[in-house]
């Protein structure tokens, strides 16, 4: 017998050329939350959070309950109800976000984000932060 959640997902790719590419990504996303457990921690959001929260970060962005109350930035505060990164400039996916974080002009040439020097451990650890944030 075939797992119902595998059939509902086969189902829905067969479906995705019919699909906006927006929904496409949402769809992905789904998938991606349902069948790859990334194994976030609490802790992993928590040193995420202590990083956005001790470095440039908070001087652009808010997100609401912290202490980052920047303006000239997007809020945060719902990040992961977005769909694109960067003003519309790419998917809000695992890989873009971290990209992003590491280097916005990839992304986005001419970007008024900079790049913030992050070391691959700290970037994960924000973009885990960012992805708790519903």
């Amino acid at each position: 017998m075939i797992n119902p959640l595998i059939q509902k997902f086969n189902f829905c790719f067969v479906g995705l050329a019919l699909v906006e590419i927006r929904e496409r990504h949402k769809l992905l996303r789904l998938f991606n939350e349902v069948l790859i457990d990334r194994h976030v921690t609490g802790a992993a959001v928590a040193r995420g959070r202590q990083v956005f929260e001790t470095t440039a970060c908070v001087n652009c962005h808010a997100v609401g309950g912290t202490n980052a109350n920047g303006r000239f930035g997007p809020d945060l505060s719902h990040f992961m109800s977005r769909d694109t990164l960067a003003a519309g400039a790419a998917p809000n996916t695992p890989e873009n976000l971290r990209l992003w974080l590491r280097n916005p002009g990839a992304i986005k040439p001419g970007s008024l984000m900079p790049a913030m020097q992050l070391s691959d451990e700290d970037v994960n650890a924000v973009a885990d932060y960012l992805e708790s944030l519903r």
